[in-house]
């Protein structure tokens, strides 16, 4: 499991990170050997509240920022070097290992999910990488338990959403045992007015009180008590948002950021259980395997369950499916 560390500043000392001077006392840069850094793993800690591995790559000559590829598959950066923690190393952890930590963390999601239902919590916030098996995962169990369960009343909302769209959402869920599920309304964390709802809708008072306080012709009421329960799955969030921090501290959230290697393993672990029930070829899954695992580092953030059934496809249809795949995933501009 991941550590938060303390943060650090850089120290021109071979090239070393320490507990050194404040920014301002930094010696110039031709005194600063870079090259160890370029070895070590940070996290910006300025841009995110569970913020993303990343790699260094490169040091300004100021000594102020440093260049970082992020494990997640986002385009590198510049960050701050004073927004920079160093992160354990995690080269001993075993694939097997990794792949029980995974188990445990979906494990908890699907724990997470039914809690949400049985109203044991208000809501709960699922993000982190694409095309993983978050939504597979959650909708799943809560289809189930709804079916099992007739008091739970299940609706499911996918893809953009205004903010007016989400206040009449929440009001037709507003009743004891409805539960609404936001899946891929990204948009939401971006929009003040659609943050302002949901945070009045998580609210850990007693009586949460949703409104719309302008007059808008349409809207079934203006104000209302919500006692239903949401979740939201998403693969984006905002950086540095204090609107979205202080929805975040109102719900509980679970973190599917995963490495490069993560989500090689997570793909491989979904794929063997498709083999294992008899829906898709061994061989030619393990060929489609091993071939993502080979470019994995080309693949960004096109390293996901989708990419490995478009693979699959073509694996399935043609010989030349290796060129054909580098053509469409590889090469392709999304």
């Amino acid at each position: 499991m991941k550590k938060f560390a303390e943060v650090v500043t850089l120290h021109p000392v071979e090239g070393s990170l320490s507990d050194g001077p404040k920014e301002e006392e930094l010696p110039p840069a031709t005194s600063f050997h870079p090259k160890s850094l370029l070895k070590r793993k940070l996290r910006d800690i300025a841009s995110f509240d569970e913020p993303f591995d990343g790699l260094a790559l490169e040091v300004k000559e100021t000594i102020k920022q440093v260049k970082l590829a992020w494990d997640n598959g986002e385009p590198s950066s510049w960050v701050p070097i004073e927004n920079c923690v160093v992160l354990p190393e995690q080269g001993d952890e075993t694939d097997d290992e990794i792949r029980v930590r995974l188990q445990m963390k979906f494990d908890a999601l699907t724990e997470l999910c039914i809690m949400v239902a049985r109203k044991n919590i208000n809501g709960l916030l699922v993000r982190g990488s694409g095309g993983i098996g978050k939504t597979h995962t959650s909708e799943e169990c809560l289809l189930k338990y709804a079916k099992e369960n007739e008091m739970c009343k299940l609706r499911i909302v996918k893809g953009h959403i205004t903010g007016m769209q989400l206040f009449v959402s929440l009001f037709e869920a507003r009743n004891p045992g409805d539960l609404i599920v936001f899946d891929d309304c990204n948009n939401v964390f971006n929009d003040g007015k659609c943050l302002e709802i949901l945070k009045a809708a998580m609210d850990t008072r007693k009586h949460r009180v949703v409104n719309w306080q302008s007059s808008v012709k349409g809207l079934p009421v203006n104000e209302f008590i919500f006692e239903g329960n949401v979740i939201i799955i998403t693969n984006s969030e905002p950086k540095g948002d204090e609107n979205y921090k202080a929805f975040l501290d109102r719900i509980h959230n679970i973190d599917f950021n995963l490495t490069v290697r993560e989500r090689v393993l997570r793909i491989a672990d979904i794929a063997e259980e498709r083999v294992r029930n008899g829906e898709i070829d061994k061989e030619v899954s393990l060929k489609v395997l091993n071939w993502m695992k080979k470019y994995a580092a080309q693949f960004e953030h096109k390293l996901t369950l989708r990419t490995y059934g478009k693979i699959l496809d073509l694996a399935n249809g043609s010989n030349n499916w290796e060129a054909l795949a580098r053509l469409t995933v590889l090469e392709s501009r999304t």
